[in-house]
Formats: C-alpha cells, structure tokens, sequence
C-alpha cells in the first residue's frame, strides 16, 4: 500500500525515536538523506525515499531502488532516462531557473520537483506549479515538495507556508526535518509549533476535508491480514485519527456511543494500523489493518458470526488461506488436506505434478483448474511453513521496487531435460 496522496514530507536530519519512525511511517513515506542511510533503522512497514546529498554514482543510486527506496531525490541531470521516471524526483534549488521545466523531454522522466528555497512566497513558487502542471504525460500533475534551504528551527517554524502546508493555490507539499516533529496530539485543527515542534498527527488531520455536520470522514478498514480485504464502513474523527496515528491501534468514532472506538478494547478483536491512507478528494480514510488478538491472530470485524468483513463472506484465496489454517490446527476424520500436512514426501509430489499440468494445459477452462490445483497444493505446503499470503504479498511488492531484473535463466537439469538450446535457455540482461 503506498502513498498517493501526502500531507507532508519528513526529512530526517538526526537519529530519529523509533517512535516517531512508526508513527510516521502509519501516514507518509520518509525521504532518508543518503548521508544518513546506513545509520537509520526504519520500521519494516516503512515506505521511504532516498534524498541524494553525497552525489551518488548511477550504481549506487539504483542499488538503493532495488533495495527498496520507492523514489530517489537528485540533482544529478544524468539520472534522467536512467532510473524510471515514476521513481526519480529532480531536486532543484534557487540557483536554478523555472525555465529548466519548460523541457518536456525532462518532464517525461521525472515524477516530482522537490525545490529546495529561501523564499516562500506565492509568487515565487506558482510558476513551478504551473510548469509542472504543463506536463501532458499523465491526467495527475507531477507532485511538488517544496524544502526550506535554511535547517535553523526558528526560520522554519516562523514560515507561514510551512506551518499551512504550502498555500493551497501552490497545491505543494512541505518537506519537513523530523528534528521539528513530535509524537503529541496537538490541537489537531491548525498546525503550531508548540515547544518549537509540530504534532505530526495535527499536521495530518489538518489535511483532511468533510462537509458532514459532525466534522467526521468515512473511514474504510481494510484486512492485509491475508488477501488485501475491506472489512467494512466506520466514522473517524480527527481525535481518534490522531490517536490512531500515535498509537498504532485502530480507533474510530462510535455515532451510537458518541465517542471513540478503540477496535477491540472489550471484544479482544484487535487491529494494528500499518497504513492511513486518504483518497484523492482529502475526504476519506483507508486504515489498513492487520488484526490481533489475545492469542495471536483474530481476523473478522463484522459483529455477525462467522462473517469476516460486514460486506459478506470472503472467498478465494483469502478463504482458502483461512480454511487450511484451520485444517492445519484440527480436521474431520479422513480429511486428505490433513494429510498433506504429516506427508510432506506425497505434498511435494503433488505440486511437481500440477506444476507440469499447468504447463501442458491446452485449453483456458483445463489451465485455469489446473492453476487452481497447484495454488492449492502450495497453499498447503506454505501454511505448513508458516507462511502467509501476506508474506508472499510483501515478496512481491519489495521485487516490484527493483530496478534490476533478474535475467532468468533456465536451470541446468531443466534444459536438458526439455531439450532447450543454448539461445532458449538464457533469459533476458538485468534490466532497467
């Protein structure tokens, strides 16, 4: 789940409190200054971006992609073409002109300008709004993070842009040192420096837009328990946002009880927020939770038995994950799921054998069966593991950051054995 829409940009400047990582970490990526990277120890869940302040070579700025960075932050022109264009983010200062953006070549390659500035007034910053918005390779403008080129507190804070997150006829996004941000509730309505610091969870509630009577936001839970699942309608307010965002616990509103929700305080059914995402129009939330309990593990949300998510049963493989487990734990007599689980020799027999039916199936309806039969078997042998759906889901997610392919070469023992040539069994050069 990453970030379309941020509220704002942490910019580490020192040893930040695992504290402020995690919370942080809930809400916004963290753009890491290359100087810093080694020393920091960011939360597994954390999404960030690599801030390029040692002048990086082209090797080492991929290395940092393929390890996980989502963007890069440079000012180095030869980037350009070279790191995807969805990841790379021209750092620009006040010794450059407006008129570099004019380029649509540069513009087809970049997805962001961050402008590192002195000078915090409207019209200094519109005209690099309007060029980004000239960009005609996607219906989205090129996002807009604007630095203050002074670190010192005082000059900061007292930046009215700053503290209003950039005026919003700029529609830009203030990057901020985390050496300027606390894990306090703040007033949750107008961002203000309270002991030369500001509460990261006012700067996000500040964010967010409601033309409802009681100032609330539709609020959908989402399961990353397993299979990515909306679990179903809530209400927050900007308090129990707040308190979700510090806590790491899923709090809602209660309209029936006229106040907060902490999910799970009396019923043991926990949620963990790893992510709160809003939706393009600032007016709703995503929480994506994973849900806990007294004994481990507790999924459901709804309060009607056996229901998983208020919208109705969950199917596929979140329903087959869920069966296994519960197979794996205790099974009827003869149950042959169970079986695989204690013959681990007849298991792994099964899947060589639906591996090579998936190959040699013909027709889409005896591919589709037989792809079925092999997720099932290997569904069982993950389960028997330990691992999760969610586990091969974050497998996933980390591969698709790299910039470097593998080649993929076919493995010795299978090239003799379907008679490959020397051109049929090499892959493809790492690309980028």
């Amino acid at each position: 789940m990453l970030f379309s829409q941020i509220p704002f940009l942490p910019l580490v400047d020192s040893q930040s409190t695992l504290e402020l990582t995690s919370a942080l970490a809930r809400i916004v990526p963290i753009l890491v200054p290359s100087s810093l990277a080694q020393e920091q120890n960011l939360p597994p869940t954390a999404e960030y971006y690599i801030l390029d302040d040692t002048k990086l070579s082209i090797e080492k700025a991929i290395e940092y992609l393929d390890k996980g960075a989502t963007r890069l932050v440079s000012k180095n022109p030869s980037f350009l073409a070279q790191i995807p264009s969805d990841r790379f983010i021209l750092h620009l200062d006040d010794t450059s002109d407006v008129s570099v953006l004019a380029s649509t070549e540069l513009l087809a390659n970049i997805s962001a300008v961050l402008l590192e500035t002195s000078d915090f007034t409207e019209s200094h910053l519109e005209p690099y709004r309007t060029a980004l918005k000239s960009s005609s390779k996607s219906l989205r403008p090129l996002d807009f993070f604007v630095l203050s080129a002074s670190r010192s507190t005082e000059q900061i804070l007292a930046q009215p842009a700053c503290l209003k997150l950039i005026a919003k006829s700029v529609a830009s996004t203030s990057v901020l040192p985390t050496s300027l941000l606390s894990t306090t509730l703040g007033n949750l309505h107008s961002p203000h420096p309270d002991d030369g610091k500001l509460s990261i969870a006012t700067l996000y509630t500040t964010a967010l837009k409601t033309d409802r009577r009681d100032g609330l936001f539709i609020t959908v839970p989402v399961s990353l328990t397993s299979v990515t699942t909306p679990l179903g309608l809530v209400y927050s307010s900007s308090e129990s946002v707040g308190r979700s965002i510090l806590s790491g616990n899923a709090i809602y509103y209660s309209r029936s009880r006229n106040g907060l929700w902490e999910k799970g305080l009396t019923s043991g059914a926990m949620q963990k927020v790893e992510r709160i995402r809003y939706d393009c129009d600032n007016d709703a939330l995503e929480f994506g939770v994973v849900e806990s309990g007294p004994n481990g593990e507790k999924e459901g949300f709804c309060h009607v038995p056996q229901q998983t998510s208020c919208f109705g049963g969950v199917n596929g493989l979140a329903e087959l994950e869920s069966t296994l487990k519960k197979r794996m734990e205790e099974a009827p007599a003869g149950s042959y799921t169970k079986r695989l689980f204690s013959e681990p020799k007849l298991l792994r027999a099964k899947i060589m054998e639906e591996a090579g039916e998936v190959c040699d199936a013909e027709t889409k309806e005896d591919l589709a069966g037989e792809v079925a039969d092999l997720l099932y078997f290997t569904m069982t042998r993950a389960v028997s593991m330990g691992v999760s759906l969610k586990d091969v889901q974050e497998v996933l997610n980390r591969r698709s950051l790299k910039v470097t392919r593998r080649k993929g070469d076919a493995k010795p023992e299978w090239v003799e054995k379907l008679g490959l040539n020397q051109d049929q069994a090499v892959g493809v050069e790492g690309q980028k």
